[in-house]
């Protein structure tokens, strides 16, 4: 397998990379810095005859990584498409987690997890006695539990996801957030 050898403009390493890579855009696995993988410089070419005019191509879409461009598109740019899989390791940072989404997620984990201890509340009242509160005894304290407690749980769980969401928002933006390596 041949390699092109390239140095990494953000932070000078010297970087090793399969030839399968050739025009794809990729980042850096120390700083992150994105780079094109070129090829190698050729053998200059013999002198052909100049062409009568210049011909300009059209302006390309914004590339990975600027103002406009799809979201993911590195992701897709860096994926090798011919169907090998890609070997070495990717780095991807987590600057900035959706507040709502966070909230939503965490509301249905928590709904389940409700729901969950809500079956077993069921199951126990109809074995056990409850003596503290009489008017809860049986299938009222078990259709309460199967209820009340998934909706309990989904509020604290959207109200936590929210919070924990904004907090990693603010420590991203001051520790730049979590570096996540993919293979």
């Amino acid at each position: 397998m041949t390699t092109i050898t390239t140095t990494c403009a953000g932070c000078g390493r010297t970087l090793a990379i399969p030839e399968r890579y050739l025009g794809r855009d990729l980042k850096c696995p120390d700083c992150g810095h994105p780079f094109r993988v070129a090829p190698p410089e050729p053998q200059p070419p013999e002198p052909e005859p100049a062409a009568p005019a210049p011909v300009f191509p059209e302006p390309s879409a914004p590339g990975p990584g600027e103002p406009g461009a799809p979201p993911f598109e590195e992701a897709l740019a860096t994926a090798p498409s011919d169907g090998a899989v890609a070997t070495g390791t990717v780095y991807w940072r987590v600057r900035r987690v959706g507040v709502l989404s966070a909230a939503a997620t965490s509301a249905v984990i928590h709904a389940a997890f409700g729901l969950l201890l809500g079956v077993i509340v069921a199951v126990v009242s109809l074995v056990l006695p409850v003596a503290a509160v009489p008017f809860l005894r049986g299938r009222v304290l078990g259709v309460l539990a199967v209820v009340a407690l998934p909706l309990v749980y989904a509020a604290v769980g959207f109200v936590a996801g929210a919070l924990g969401a904004a907090v990693y928002n603010l420590a991203a933006r001051l520790a730049g957030g979590i570096k996540l390596a993919l293979e």
